[in-house]
């Protein structure tokens, strides 16, 4: 089950995965045994007062890492009555044998963790939702926790028959595969996974393409379903679960394709407390291969002083960094888009002067004015037209030296008096006031919607 990337306007991406039954036979080296009991056709299961709580893996095709951690979890709680939180960033940075934000096999990762072990997720918290990228691997650096002894498994070319299946789910929540993709077309054999918000789907399907997690059935007036939880946070469909009618045709949309039950044994560790945020920050080094001295950089810098020479720089978890030759975001300017080991020959080569590390924007409508180049310094935000600027809550806002705009925003008009009065300029999509006769020396300003 590989996950790929699936751009479109949602507000989420939706990563699915790709992996043949084929290849999941071939990564289960095992003869189990199965349950002979009979049909629970008509016996409800409910795990949703066993699982954790609802995860979003944001914009990275890691739902096989998350159905892999999710359903550990609740087969832990059932077992031993609470379950740690365990970390699914482990997976996509350190299951080589998967393709961390590319996509996975919740096989892969699971036998991953029967061999490696796992580590708690305050260890190693979950940040490839932003980056949209795999990261180095910390495992070597972290305690293991060895809590997969095995699993139970059915899949379609080894006859997964709904009994065997059930009596799976009976056990405790599963890893299963679903057609995630989102076209409405009716015309298509494709499900409406991504717009789903409520009720009990029974759309049309094509392919096992999406990691989840199956925690239940029930029954309505109109027969059976399954309950499942995704990993698209608890905004999506009913608070992070959704509903899906059994048929035979398709196996259930796949759901019934396979089944993947961990085996579970309780970790001796204890968890450790959360970690303490670190700011994030860009390193140049001034030797190269990321050695020298270490200039750590965690905001935006108007002057890069006390570091003669630059042979490198690594990013960290930046996805954008730019990067000036002159103080005070003058001049050339080179926006890189990752790490750089060493600089030799490079256009930048001691030639960081200033930059700017920070993306985040103020909410749409408003602006940042900061009392110094680059964005950096004291901040005050301004939302609405402002007759005077030195009154206290403003701050410092009448020395504005570098302004920020909000997402689609890119106009102001400053006025040199207060009142709207005096000389004034419409600023257009421009950060910096140096050089200007308006630098430090604004009275009120006007916001432009």
């Amino acid at each position: 089950m590989f996950n790929s990337k699936k751009k479109n306007k949602s507000p989420k991406f939706f990563n699915f995965d790709n992996e043949s039954e084929d290849d999941d036979e071939n990564l289960i080296n095992k003869n189990l045994n199965f349950s002979n009991e009979n049909s629970l056709t008509q016996k409800k299961i409910d795990w949703t007062s066993k699982m954790n709580p609802v995860r979003n893996q944001g914009h990275c095709g890691s739902c096989w890492a998350f159905a892999v951690i999710g359903a550990i979890e609740g087969n832990y709680n059932i077992k031993f009555g609470n379950s740690p939180r365990f970390s699914e960033q482990q997976l996509v940075d350190c299951d080589y044998s998967s393709k961390g934000c590319q996509g996975g096999s919740y096989i892969n990762g699971s036998n991953y963790i029967i061999d490696k072990g796992i580590a708690f997720y305050n260890e190693y918290e979950y940040v490839s939702g932003e980056s949209s990228k795999t990261e180095t691997c910390l495992a070597p650096t972290l305690t293991m926790n060895k809590i997969l002894e095995d699993y139970d498994y059915c899949i379609e070319t080894q006859n997964c028959t709904r009994e065997k299946h059930r009596s799976l789910l009976a056990r405790g929540p599963i890893m299963v595969s679903i057609d995630g993709d989102g076209r409405k077309d009716p015309t298509e054999a494709s499900s409406i996974f991504q717009h789903y918000t409520k009720g009990v789907l029974d759309s049309p399907c094509k392919t096992n393409n999406h990691a989840v997690i199956m925690i239940g059935v029930d029954f309505d007036e109109k027969g059976e379903y399954f309950v499942a939880r995704n990993s698209w946070g608890e905004n999506w469909g009913e608070k992070g679960n959704f509903r899906f009618r059994t048929r035979h045709s398709d196996k259930t949309c796949f759901l019934e394709s396979r089944g993947i039950l961990p085996i579970v044994k309780k970790t001796s560790n204890p968890v450790p407390e959360p970690r303490p945020k670190n700011p994030n920050c860009i390193k140049l080094y001034s030797e190269c291969d990321f050695n020298g001295q270490v200039n750590v950089i965690c905001e935006n810098v108007a002057k890069v002083e006390n570091f003669p020479k630059i042979s490198g720089y690594s990013m960290e978890k930046f996805k954008s960094v730019t990067i000036f030759k002159k103080p005070d975001c003058e001049g050339e300017f080179v926006e890189v888009d990752e790490s750089n080991v060493c600089l030799v020959n490079n256009q930048l080569k001691d030639d960081i002067k200033s930059i700017i590390i920070d993306e985040t924007l103020p909410p749409s409508g408003c602006v940042w004015l900061y009392d110094n180049y680059c964005l950096s310094g004291n901040r005050v935000e301004i939302c609405e037209n402002v007759s005077d600027l030195n009154d206290k809550k403003y701050n410092f806002g009448n020395k504005t030296s570098s302004i920020r705009f909000g997402p689609e925003d890119n106009s102001i008009i400053i006025y040199l008096n207060k009142n709207f009065e005096g000389n004034n300029a419409n600023i257009i999509g421009v950060n910096s006031l140096k050089n200007s006769w308006m630098d430090k020396d604004i009275e009120s300003i006007k916001i432009q919607k």
